[in-house]
């Protein structure tokens, strides 16, 4: 398993050093974090569909009420 390990690195490494250089002689910022972040949105947007979750943009106007409504009582 630490071969593995160690040859994923090394693989890393070299994406890196390859996207490093061709972007640069592109003269376009590294392609690497656009594609991690699109790759962590695209993981977001599964997990939510297959568990079922609701949008994570909508808010429940129940609770906000129950936080934005002042008490009865005179309290905070």
């Amino acid at each position: 398993m630490a071969v593995l390990r160690g040859l994923w690195a090394v693989v890393a490494f070299l994406w890196a050093w390859i996207d490093e250089q061709v972007t640069a002689l592109a003269g376009i910022a590294p392609l690497s974090p656009r594609l991690r972040a699109a790759g962590e949105a695209i993981a977001v947007q599964y997990r939510l569909g297959r568990v079922g979750s609701a949008d994570p943009n909508v808010i429940d106007a129940e609770v906000v009420e129950d936080v934005f409504t002042p008490d009865p009582q005179g309290g905070s």
